[in-house]
């Protein structure tokens, strides 16, 4: 008896969902799961990258001056920190002790002092020569570089005076040198500017490797010392004419250079090091110590001590490597065994659904779109987690697929989104609110069917909010509870 050859079928499924048929089939059909196994791990790696990167301690309802909700008690010993304006309060009177260190060169004085009698004595040199007026103001400018800031008319003044008579010119060069040394009796800076702080009634001298206290009423200014020259020189010099007092200003402006130097690097690095020495502590809690009570008024003290717990407990965590791995783990275990639901839910109730790519980018959209907008108000205090769109992922699933598809989206959206938030009170507004915005659009026929479920929604959040207010809150009077539950 002749058997009939039977041709390969197309690829199927039997009723235990394998694959059956001829190879190209279920080499497609291998790649359609490999695909939405891929945008399984995609959708639970992008959810788990939501979360918080790290979980911290905080005591945000304890503010100064909130009344507090819950006792406190210190579940360990830890030091009491500062607040930021105590610190930099102290940390500003410690450094504006430190003097600003000034540096005495006591060579310039006398160099100085050198430099102009070598000037006069080249003065009456050169009187004695041939040359040209330009040609002697020219070798005195080489001999002397200091003279640069003396102008041309001064020199030519001076050089006259040498013609007619030495004594006058002594006389200028005694009343030039008495007023340099005046300007270094008590040593001189080029501004009192270079002076960190102007109220600062003392500075720290360096002298030949020695250091003194010293104060900065003491210390002339150069620039207030040369407003003060014309009236000097008319006390020293007697009945000096216009040339004379304008020759002798400028001669004691040439030489008198500044002998003290501001050394803002070391005075900077003595005020760094007097920083880092105050303490940034101002007490210790001792473990079992009760930080506050419950109902009890937040003052600045339960205020700091709570803040310096909360900055205790974080670095704690921050010092052990393994609580990161640990909570990043526990995240996507969490959210892997959520969709994982959603996904056997489909491939046991919705086959037909579970097979399209499409369906699947679909549904993962529905549930990113609300862990986002919670991911969001986890980290920015000024969005309200209210606004996370469960409910809106609930009526878009139900109008695209069926009530059953949307029920499923509201509890895995709501478990996600509440975890996020770390609100339990938030999963059941986000449960109902999903629920019956499901339900109102299970039978749209047309646009007032819409508005109807608008209606519907708003109605659900009132209500869930004001339930869940009413027994998380604590209130003493209904207008205290209103002012809570507001957002």
């Amino acid at each position: 008896m002749i058997r009939g050859s039977r041709k390969p079928g197309p690829a199927g499924r039997d009723l235990l969902g394998r694959v059956t048929g001829n190879g190209r089939g279920i080499q497609q059909a291998k790649g359609e799961q490999i695909l939405r196994l891929s945008l399984f791990m995609i959708l639970v790696v992008v959810l788990a990258l939501l979360y918080p990167s790290r979980q911290r301690v905080e005591y945000g309802a304890f503010g100064e001056g909130a009344i507090a909700p819950a006792e406190v008690i210190a579940p360990e010993t830890f030091y009491v920190l500062k607040n930021d304006s105590e610190y930099a309060l102290e940390v500003a009177a410690t450094r504006n002790k430190i003097p600003s260190l000034l540096v005495f060169d006591q060579n310039i004085s006398n160099q100085q002092k050198t430099g102009l009698i070598s000037l006069f004595h080249d003065l009456v040199t050169l009187s004695g020569t041939e040359l040209s007026d330009s040609a002697k103001v020219h070798q005195l400018r080489i001999s002397h570089p200091g003279i640069a800031p003396i102008s041309e008319s001064t020199i030519q003044f001076l050089l006259s005076r040498t013609s007619s008579g030495s004594q006058r010119l002594e006389e200028i060069r005694v009343t030039a040198e008495d007023l340099i040394s005046k300007g270094y009796s008590s040593g001189i800076l080029s501004g009192r500017s270079e002076i960190v702080h102007e109220d600062e009634s003392s500075a720290t001298l360096r002298e030949d490797d020695k250091e003194r206290l010293i104060s900065t009423q003491e210390i002339k200014d150069l620039k207030q010392f040369k407003l003060g020259l014309p009236g000097e020189i008319g006390v020293s010099l007697v009945a000096p004419s216009t040339e004379e007092v304008k020759a002798i200003y400028e001669l004691v402006s040439a030489y008198l250079i500044p002998n003290f130097s501001y050394d803002a690097p070391e005075t900077e690095r003595r005020r760094n090091r007097a920083e880092e020495a105050v303490s940034r502590t101002k007490g210790t809690v001792l473990k079992g110590e009760r930080i506050i009570d419950k109902h009890e008024r937040v003052t600045s003290q339960h205020a700091d001590r709570l803040r310096s717990l909360a900055r205790h407990l974080n670095e704690r965590r921050q010092k052990d490597p393994y609580i990161t791995v640990l909570q990043g783990g526990a995240q996507i275990i969490l959210i892997a065994l959520l969709i994982g639901i959603f996904f056997a839910f489909l491939k046991l109730s919705r086959l037909s659904v579970y097979r399209q790519t499409s369906s699947i980018v679909l549904f993962g959209i529905l549930i990113l779109m609300p862990a986002f907008a919670a991911s969001y108000a986890a980290t920015n205090s000024s969005i309200t987690p209210l606004l996370v769109p469960i409910a809106l992922s609930a009526m878009l699933a139900t109008v695209l697929f069926d009530v059953e598809i949307g029920l499923l989206v509201t509890l895995i959206g709501a478990a996600i989104c509440s975890n996020l938030l770390g609100s339990l009170p938030l999963m059941l507004v986000y449960l109902i609110a999903g629920i019956l915005g499901a339900f109102s659009v299970r039978r749209v026929l047309n646009r007032s069917d819409f508005y109807l479920s608008i209606v519907y929604l708003v109605g659900a959040y009132t209500l869930t909010i004001t339930a869940t207010g009413l027994l998380q809150f604590d209130y003493l009077n209904v207008s205290e509870f209103v002012e809570k539950i507001r957002w």
